[in-house]
């Protein structure tokens, strides 16, 4: 069981893993090498990856993923809003793929079944 201090601290990590993940992902996702390899949605989505199984990983119950995923999902949403004339997110297919890509991966992470070690090992 975990201590209330890993909780308390587990509450303030993830929306701060998932403001990270989205400033990172907006930021890069745009980048190119060359003319044609778009390797910038490939590692915001990586990132996403990593953040969310860290998060999965770590926390014993699932609503620090909820918490991750719903966070991702409406901060995505709301910079892609066009509220004050300056679209942080275009929408071309790096943008599209960032923006639809990242939630689907967290959610994704979320609702992968945990397996254990005993089932694992079972034949």
């Amino acid at each position: 069981m975990k201590s209330k201090t890993n909780r308390v601290v587990e509450v303030f990590l993830v929306p701060g893993k998932a403001v990270f993940v989205m400033i990172f992902g907006t930021v890069i996702h745009q980048s190119t090498l060359g003319d044609q390899l778009n390797i910038g949605v490939v590692v915001a989505l990586l990132l996403t990856l990593l953040i969310a199984l860290e998060i999965r990983m770590v926390s014993t119950s699932r609503s620090a993923g909820w918490a991750f995923a719903v966070l991702l999902t409406l901060m995505l949403f709301v910079v892609g809003q066009d509220f004050w004339n300056d679209k942080m997110l275009p929408t071309n297919q790096a943008g599209l793929i960032w923006s639809f890509g990242a939630p689907i991966i967290a959610f994704a992470v979320l609702f992968w079944p945990r397996i254990s070690k005993q089932q694992w090992n079972t034949k």
